[in-house]
């Protein structure tokens, strides 16, 4: 049999930071006092407003500094960038979301205090195929959906907006919450007529 080369053809960039650098504790002490919205989305799961970074200002600085990492040596875009929103989310015992992406949005992130082995977020194959095949072996090219266990405490999640994904059942016993928040571009990008300014 003649050798083989396997390309992995326009890979979908998602970031896992373990144990980035703020106090849980601050975090969760907000998060508890929040008032929250229930989503249309999903069951059991609930959105604070969209200025959070504002009150805890203090994440937005360890956030950022992966978010460059992420930008510049990840992806080596060539953009300045700024953050859009930002929002408390909280999922109760049982409830889990609906698939979805964040619309007019560059890149987003979510930010766990807390980590249980019940908690996790699945990102499913943004595009959809006809067949439906038997595999002997699930892999980065036949997977439908790809699912992040949320081990650890301090744990950030880096991942572009249009990628779809969900908050998966909340098995545990107790209340998952977590802070997101959506990134644009600043200043110019493109050129010729395509230029644009955020």
């Amino acid at each position: 049999m003649k050798e083989s080369i396997v390309y992995s053809i326009f890979p979908e960039a998602v970031i896992y930071v373990s144990k980035i650098d703020v106090d849980k504790n601050k975090i969760l002490e907000y998060a508890k006092q929040t008032v929250f919205e229930k989503t249309t989305g999903g069951v059991g799961c609930y959105l604070s407003h969209t200025k959070v970074f504002d009150d805890i200002y203090f994440i937005k600085d360890a956030i950022k500094e992966q978010v460059e990492f992420y930008i510049r040596k990840i992806m080596h875009f060539k953009m300045d960038f700024k953050f859009l929103n930002s929002w408390i989310s909280k999922t109760e015992p049982k409830g889990y979301s609906e698939t979805h992406t964040h619309s007019n949005t560059f890149i987003s992130g979510v930010y766990y205090p807390e980590a249980s082995d019940e908690f996790s977020i699945s990102f499913i194959k943004n595009y959809e195929t006809f067949w439906d095949v038997k595999v002997d072996e699930i892999n980065n090219f036949n997977a439908k959906t790809h699912t992040l266990k949320i081990k650890e405490e301090n744990m950030l999640i880096l991942f572009p907006s249009n990628l779809k994904h969900k908050i998966d059942v909340n098995n545990s016993s107790q209340n998952r919450y977590s802070v997101a928040f959506n990134i644009n571009p600043s200043g110019y990008i493109g050129g010729k007529d395509g230029r644009v300014f955020f």
